[in-house]
């Protein structure tokens, strides 16, 4: 037996007697840092320039655009100021040759639509004469029943105060007639 214990491998367990306190001092290569530190840098300006500058930039190029604009609005609004005075005094070289009646047929739009939306596409318009806001027409091409649906419609219309036929008179076997009527348009109408 005291061979096999003599056979046993004695196990041997390291020992350090000391420790090492020596810190090596890290080198920074420059190389390595130069690089990091430009490529920082250029990351830096590139936010500054694109997202910093570029924007004030637009934003001072809206304003520029704006601000051209308004000039132009005040200028407008300047002329149109001055274009009253300039009316009233070249109107009297343009306007001063009519009379009244002639001076609101420059506004009489309302009373053509009539013409032409009710009265023109129904029957053919022999004479027309306008007077204010008052219109006697000679018209033929319809029935008397026709015009007496022709009165309602004008009558119906907001810028007719009042429609009547005046005489009619029968032209052919198809009973056509020819029709004196006159309308009264509203006021609103006639100005």
């Amino acid at each position: 037996m005291e061979q096999a214990k003599n056979t046993k491998k004695k196990i041997v367990v390291p020992q350090k007697p000391g420790m090492n306190l020596v810190v090596r001092k890290k080198v920074f290569d420059v190389k390595k840092m130069v690089i990091i530190l430009v490529i920082v840098v250029a990351a830096l300006l590139a936010f500054a320039k694109f997202g910093i500058l570029d924007q004030l930039d637009k934003k001072r190029a809206a304003q520029r655009e704006l601000d051209e604009q308004q000039q132009m609005l005040q200028a407008i609004q300047l002329k149109e100021l001055q274009y009253g005075d300039l009316e009233a005094r070249y109107g009297r070289y343009s306007y001063g040759w009519m009379d009244e009646n002639e001076a609101s047929m420059l506004q009489r739009e309302k009373i053509f639509g009539v013409i032409e939306q009710i009265l023109v596409p129904k029957c053919v318009i022999e004479s027309l004469t306008l007077n204010g806001n008052q219109m006697s027409l000679s018209i033929r091409g319809i029935t008397l029943d026709e015009a007496r649906e022709l009165v309602k419609v004008l009558e119906a219309d907001e810028n007719v105060a009042a429609a009547t036929v005046y005489s009619a008179v029968a032209t052919d076997e198809k009973l056509t007639a020819r029709i004196n009527m006159t309308v009264i348009f509203t006021k609103e109408a006639a100005q």
